[in-house]
């Protein structure tokens, strides 16, 4: 299973029934969720964010996208459930309830996201190339020990406000 799809909803799943621990039920449960997802319709916002006509399931698209949000909805209900079937829950869920928290829970994060988006669209700001900050990775061991010792000298400092 592909860890940036399955474990944050694995942990969602697990945290939200207080499980005291992650089984095979509910590893399995959340592929099996996964795999479900991945035959349903894909919503055409998600083919937009990933700036694609048409996402069906086959040869190029055997799992969900990302940035999915369907995502949340289905795989930690389904490990929730598991883990209440498995005997690892600390609370019994009803899912129906707790889907439907979930989807509120995303519906306030979507339209946060959709208002940002929308006034980054209204007002594109460029940054000249030229201007942009540049990040270079040390390239020998030695950089590499400086830039470990300049950040543990720079985290000890105390800070001042003024």
């Amino acid at each position: 299973m592909n860890n940036l799809l399955g474990f944050p909803f694995i942990f969602r799943g697990a945290l939200d029934v207080r499980a005291r621990k992650i089984n095979e039920e509910m590893e399995m449960a959340a592929t099996r969720a996964l795999a479900a997802l991945a035959k349903e319709e894909v919503p055409e916002a998600v083919m937009r964010a990933y700036g694609v006509e048409r996402l069906r399931f086959g040869p190029d698209y055997l799992i969900p996208k990302p940035f999915d949000p369907r995502v949340l909805l289905w795989v930690a209900p389904a490990v929730a459930w598991a883990a209440v079937g498995s005997g690892v829950a600390g609370r019994v869920i009803d899912v129906d309830e707790y889907r439907a928290e979930l989807d509120a829970r995303l519906g306030r994060a979507r339209e946060v996201m959709r208002g940002l988006s929308g006034r980054a669209q209204q007002s594109p700001q460029r940054t000249p190339a030229s201007s942009r900050p540049r990040a270079s990775w040390p390239t020998t061991a030695s950089q590499s020990r400086s830039c470990s010792a300049t950040r543990t000298r720079s985290a000890a400092r105390p800070t001042t406000r003024t």
